[in-house]
């Protein structure tokens, strides 16, 4: 009997009793914990190497959030609004987005440990040769989503739709693609890791079979 592949354990961000925070708080090398974040707004939310632990941010619009090496642990961001978030080689653990559109959020090589985005609609997702250990996008659409040279392990996309789900050279163990509706997977090599519903194999049939060196006629 076929074992089924262990689903990605979910984000518990501990955020017990927080208190009334500012926007002028949230600002590169801040070390913060235990805040809540109502509403901030503005052209730049600058959290570069920032850290944040216990913090829950509310209903955030921003055109560009800069949380490029930010940490964040236990944090729960609540229906944001932001045209661009750029976390590359960021930490975060117990981290959920909840709601809300992001523009683009790049977050490439990077370490991502029990996080989930839920509900979120995205126009570009890039975790680029990032380490990915327990991360789920559920209910989600997005454009297109970079997994290419990603590391780790059960990483799952139930009922999302994915427009271009890009794994070039992932290694990722355990991606579940099987509750998850993709447009366009594009890879090289192998998808070793990759784990389809019956159906998907049968649609990528024909292009496992081209890049296997086979000529499909008829």
């Amino acid at each position: 009997m076929t074992s089924r592949s262990p689903a990605p354990q979910a984000p518990r961000p501990d955020l017990g009793d927080l208190s009334a925070g500012t926007t002028d708080q949230l600002v590169a090398h801040a070390d913060l914990d235990g805040l809540r974040f109502d509403e901030p707004a503005g052209s730049l939310l600058a959290l570069a190497d920032a850290t944040l632990r216990s913090c829950l941010v509310a209903r955030a619009r921003f055109e560009n959030v800069d949380a490029q090496r930010s940490t964040l642990r236990d944090v729960c961001w609540e229906r944001p609004e932001l045209v661009s978030l750029r976390g590359w080689r960021a930490r975060w653990r117990d981290v959920i987005f909840d709601g809300g559109r992001i523009g683009v959020l790049e977050s490439y090589t990077s370490t991502w440990s029990c996080v989930a985005l839920r509900g979120v609609k995205a126009s570009y997702v890039n975790l680029r040769g990032s380490e990915l250990v327990d991360v789920t996008v559920a209910d989600s659409q997005i454009d297109e989503l970079d997994l290419s040279e990603a590391t780790g392990k059960r990483v799952a996309l139930p009922g999302s739709r994915i427009d271009r789900l890009v794994v070039h050279q992932s290694s990722v163990s355990a991606l579940d693609l099987r509750a998850a509706e993709i447009g366009e997977l594009v890879w090289a090599g192998t998808l070793t890791g990759v784990v389809l519903s019956h159906d998907q194999a049968v649609d990528l049939a024909p292009e496992l079979a081209r890049q296997a060196g086979a000529r499909v006629e008829g």
